[in-house]
């Protein structure tokens, strides 16, 4: 697809159905759902970009944003009335992922060279989820570059299979 196709594509009602049912299956909950969030973040996508995992939870500055795991990136979404702020994050640029987890709500934060992303009360079975695949993909991308030259994990054993 060309640059100019990019520019000009509109999601259509079915891909943003298939957004919706990929942050369902992410485990996000019916209230996190119905937020500005979820509802505008199939027009930040890739037309085959697909969700693998996803978050919503509050900042510790104030107001509520979002955090997604796709196939290709991570997108920061923070949604308000009169401005969307959306920042897509590389794989390769996030250094580690600290973690709270409390029995219904956790508190994540994302740490990358740009600096952390912090989300409170995020809800549990989201966050294992994000969580997860994030440290499933960054495995990845750091294998795949011990096949170009730079230094492998050691000793990789996974916890859960996929």
């Amino acid at each position: 697809m060309s640059n100019d196709s990019l520019l000009a594509y509109k999601p259509t009602i079915e891909e943003k159905n298939r957004v919706q049912d990929e942050l369902l299956d992410a485990r996000m909950g019916f209230f996190d759902m119905q937020h500005a969030e979820p509802q505008s973040l199939y027009r930040f996508l890739h037309p085959h970009e697909k969700v693998i995992g996803a978050m919503r939870g509050h900042l510790p500055e104030g107001g509520v944003a979002m955090l997604v795991a796709t196939s290709l990136r991570i997108m920061y979404l923070d949604k308000t009335p009169f401005n969307v702020k959306v920042e897509e994050i590389s794989y390769e640029i996030v250094s580690g992922i600290t973690y709270q987890v409390g029995r219904f709500f956790s508190h994540v934060t994302l740490h990358t060279s740009n600096g952390p992303i912090q989300l409170r009360w995020v809800t549990t079975k989201a966050a294992e989820i994000f969580i997860h695949t994030l440290e499933l993909i960054c495995i990845e991308h750091n294998l795949e570059g011990a096949a170009n030259g730079t230094p492998a994990l050691r000793a990789y054993k996974p916890r859960y299979t996929a």
